[in-house]
């Protein structure tokens, strides 16, 4: 199949599925009994009038079609149909993220009406650990060298307490920072028990004081979710070492490829983007489709973004 990723899966639609606000819209192609395509996307309900002009529907690395088939185009046809017929009037937008070159797919999705836009991303070898760290800015390499000598260190945890420090801190960066919704804790508890990702977390001094929500499938490890609490301990840089251990684990756990899922529109400044590219990834442009289904809605949702991240 085109590259299968953790969110076709069927562990992820489970522990989505399990989320009150959230629901999954699952469409496959079969064909004398194989399975040639899937497409699988996350509707978002959030409570109350702010989720009546927030309905969205968001599509990961989907549609995934055999390499097999020889008629990829009319699989991706049917999909397509079958997943809007599916969402109907219950989102404002669907969003399509590619984590794969989906240009030959293009056509297919402009003749059902959606936009692509360029979105750019970083993914990241795990080849070997003096590959990983050649690749990876001297200036960072000393931040996590000096953070490590500090005192600071990379733990596995499924532990309920710390997920829940890692929360509050993940809270407050989205409060006072990136000003968009994010899930609440209910949806970070449930992630371990869903065997689809692992939370490496950052301690120092018997605290949590950031750490990394990775989501693994395959050859993959995914970042979901990073925060740190960074310029409050001498000579520790959490938010720097929590990226860091998304490498270490794929050294020591056999993945080949950390995907950062996202780093913005070539064409506007994005900060982040020159934090996440001094790993060392390969910046990909493999874009993104939007349609559009209530334009009127999506209008003032629009505009209630803006005014969250400008007066929130």
């Amino acid at each position: 199949m085109d590259r299968i990723n953790l969110f076709q899966i069927e562990n992820i639609k489970n522990f989505w599925n399990n989320q009150e606000s959230h629901l999954t819209v699952t469409v496959k192609f079969e064909r004398d009994g194989h399975l040639l395509g899937i497409l699988q996307g996350l509707l978002f309900n959030d409570p109350g009038l702010k989720g009546k002009f927030s309905r969205r529907c968001i599509v990961w690395g989907g549609p995934v079609i055999a390499e097999t088939a020889k008629d990829k185009n009319a699989i991706c046809w049917e999909l397509l149909e079958n997943f809007l017929v599916q969402i109907n009037s219950r989102a404002i937008y669907v969003e399509f993220r590619n984590l794969f070159d989906c240009s030959k797919y293009r056509e297919i999705f402009e003749e059902f009406g959606f936009e692509y836009y360029d979105h750019l991303n970083f993914i990241n070898l795990i080849d070997d650990e003096v590959s990983v760290k050649k690749r990876i800015s001297q200036s960072k390499l000393r931040q996590i060298k000096k953070s490590i000598k500090a005192g600071a260190e990379i733990i596995v945890s499924t532990d309920e307490n710390e997920i829940r420090e890692f929360y509050r801190i993940l809270s407050e960066l989205y409060r006072s920072k990136i000003k968009t919704p994010l899930p609440d804790i209910d949806y970070f508890l449930n992630f371990t028990k869903y065997k689809i990702g692992v939370y490496l977390l950052i301690k120092y001094q018997d605290r949590i004081i950031g750490g990394l929500m990775g989501g693994v499938y395959g050859d993959t490890i995914y970042e979901l979710y990073v925060c740190g609490e960074d310029g409050k301990y001498k000579d520790v840089y959490p938010s720097v070492l929590a990226t860091y251990a998304a490498l270490d684990y794929g050294l020591k756990n056999n993945l080949k490829y950390f995907d950062f899922l996202g780093a913005g529109k070539p064409n506007e400044d994005y900060g982040v983007r020159e934090f996440k590219k001094k790993f060392g990834g390969e910046l990909v442009n493999y874009g993104r489709f939007k349609l559009i289904l209530n334009k009127p809605l999506y209008k003032i949702g629009e505009l209630g973004i803006k005014l969250l991240k400008k007066y929130g």
